[in-house]
């Protein structure tokens, strides 16, 4: 991406998300899922997000506060699931992805190939994609970010 060879990137960004849920698959499906694994994959998958959606910020293509929304979610999320980990009595509770969050990844994903298609193919994308794309992805954002806090809060009344 430094060298703005989009190209090579995006079939580079294409590989990892295909590669990370074959593994996901494979992992689930044989019933060889790690902690470490549990640990690093969401890691991995944040780091890439966030390299992303900044390089593309600061690019000029992605909104600031659509970054902000999206990396801050992740944030809070990554902040209160270790906040959950080190309170005795919830440190073994697990918060389920709900299926708003799952559909909220892939539209975010789906965002960056379309960020990706636009730079590749030289501006041929129609202008309202990335706009209407880029709002699903907000609403979704905050859906989901809701479930969460939701999820949190009843585990709070539980303790």
């Amino acid at each position: 991406m430094a060298y703005q060879r989009y190209d090579w990137a995006m079939a580079l960004f294409i590989s990892a998300s295909l590669t990370d849920w074959f593994d996901g698959a494979i992992a689930r499906t044989f019933n060889q899922q790690t902690k470490l694994g549990a640990y690093l994959d969401p890691v991995a998958d944040k780091i890439m997000m966030v390299a992303l959606y900044g390089h593309f910020t600061f690019m000029g293509i992605i909104p600031c506060a659509l970054t902000i929304l999206v990396i801050g979610r992740d944030l809070a999320i990554v902040i209160t699931v270790l906040m959950i980990k080190m309170h005795p009595r919830l440190g073994t509770i697990r918060i389920s992805p709900h299926w708003v969050s799952k559909a909220n990844t892939a539209l975010q994903l789906f965002y960056l190939l379309i960020v990706f298609l636009h730079l590749v193919h030289e501006n041929r994308i129609p202008s309202s994609t990335l706009p209407a794309v880029g709002t699903m992805v907000a609403i979704t954002t905050v859906f989901s970010a809701a479930i969460y806090l939701h999820q949190v809060t009843r585990l709070r009344k539980q303790s």
